[in-house]
């Protein structure tokens, strides 16, 4: 055995303004400062570290930004921070509401229905795309964004301040049910037995504040068939390299490219 090699690392340095004023003074606004506090960081926390708040600062202003920190510095806070500020943004000029989906999986002779079936007065694109080398950290960052969009205090937030909309995410990775189309009954079938587990472990959770950032939840900000987010583009579109090279070149994934085309034009 060989010594055991110790070294110390030095805090990063925050801004020294305090949360609420560091965002503010990077170009966010109050809203940004409410619903990051909802699950993005910790109430308790008071100040942000200054590569977060220049991360903000120059994404807002249109700048290329990249963020080269060490294990534990806030590195996904520095990507979130601006694509939440831009959410935030447009989501103040939508109307209508995303009310939530139907268990369609609970009637055995129930055909497919898409989760945002219901959903009205903006449009479903992807505006933020996060990819990843390995599903490994695309797992991981689905535990942040369950906390950040999906909490109790969340969904509290956007039913009092977007109309009861959400920042949809998704994952899009092999792990991803189902492929093939939903006009086939034997893969509704599948789907349909895969959403009556999920929801039999989000039920499980729903009431426990350490597990259910672990698991899927329904009627919320998290997209988890595929055919869902082919219908409607997820916000958020969390993925890899390989899955994305796929959808490049699939008929059945280019709903994502069309609407997000179509959102871009209009916006």
């Amino acid at each position: 055995w060989r010594e055991p090699w110790v070294e110390l690392i030095r805090t990063y340095k925050t801004t020294g303004q305090g949360k609420k004023q560091a965002i503010e003074t990077a170009g966010g606004s109050e809203d940004l400062v409410e619903l990051i506090n909802c699950g993005l960081f910790d109430e308790t926390i008071e100040d942000i570290y200054l590569h977060q708040k220049q991360a903000l600062e120059d994404s807002l202003k249109g700048k290329n930004v990249v963020v080269s920190s060490g294990t534990g510095s806030g590195k996904t806070e520095s990507f979130l921070l601006p694509v939440f500020s831009k959410l935030l943004e447009e989501s103040k000029n939508w109307e209508g509401s995303s009310p939530s989906g139907d268990h369609w999986w609970e009637n055995d002779n129930s055909g497919w229905v898409a989760q945002r079936e219901k959903e009205s007065g903006r449009k479903a694109a992807i505006r933020a795309l996060i990819m990843y080398p390995m599903n490994a950290l695309v797992e991981d960052q689905m535990v942040r964004l369950r906390i950040a969009l999906d909490s109790e205090k969340a969904r509290t937030w956007l039913n009092e301040n977007r109309y009861g909309h959400r920042f949809y995410f998704g994952r899009y990775t092999s792990k991803t049910p189902v492929s093939g189309s939903s006009r086939k009954r034997g893969k509704v079938n599948e789907l349909r037995a895969l959403m009556r587990d999920i929801y039999s472990r989000a039920a499980s959770a729903a009431n426990d504040e350490e597990r259910r950032p672990y698991v899927s939840q329904f009627d919320g900000s998290e997209m988890l068939s595929r055919w869902d987010m082919q219908e409607h583009p997820p916000d958020i579109f969390i993925s890899n390299y390989s899955m994305l090279n796929i959808m490049l070149m699939r008929k059945n994934e280019e709903p994502f490219l069309k609407k997000t085309r179509e959102w871009l034009e209009e916006d």
